[in-house]
């Protein structure tokens, strides 16, 4: 909060845990000019984007770290494997730790174009090709169902 000045007011509102709601409306009751609340809501609104960014960059390099792990614990099973061999009976155990091979199956799919129609699953997705319907409703067209929708975006600086 302390990237820009707030007023003590708009302080104690913003760092409440009351829902957003409820925190428009004391906005609404406080007695500042409209230039002050809009001034205290860009400040915050820049403070809100701006801790967002951290937990952002947080969480990249928390991931980075957590794909570097397992890709370090995977080096390591894979070396214990080839130490152990490739005996499925093969087995090693100290007081603490234990490594042996669990039997399991997978199926392998090697040619998806032979397999029977019965055996596949289909996915399908339909959606609509709005930058097409934008250029044909922009050239004058109509598409049934579609309009076009002039927007207003906020920009705040």
């Amino acid at each position: 909060m302390s990237l820009y000045k707030l007023t003590n007011e708009f302080r104690s509102l913003v760092t409440s845990d009351d829902s957003d709601d409820v925190i428009i409306g004391q906005l609404e009751a406080l007695e500042l000019t409209l230039n002050e609340k809009l001034a205290n809501c860009c400040a915050y609104y820049k403070t809100l984007e701006a801790e967002a960014e951290m937990f952002k960059a947080e969480e990249k390099r928390l991931k980075t770290d957590r794909d570097r792990l397992e890709s370090k614990a995977e080096r390591f099973k894979n070396y214990m494997q080839s130490c152990l061999g490739a005996d499925a009976n093969a087995s090693w155990k100290d007081g603490v730790h234990s490594l042996k091979y669990r039997k399991s199956e997978s199926v392998e799919i090697n040619f998806l174009e032979v397999i029977p129609e019965v055996y596949l699953r289909k996915k399908t997705i339909i959606e609509a090709d709005k930058s097409e319907i934008k250029l044909v409703l922009k050239s004058g067209g109509s598409v049934s169902g579609a309009e076009l929708k002039t927007n207003f975006n906020l920009q705040i600086k």
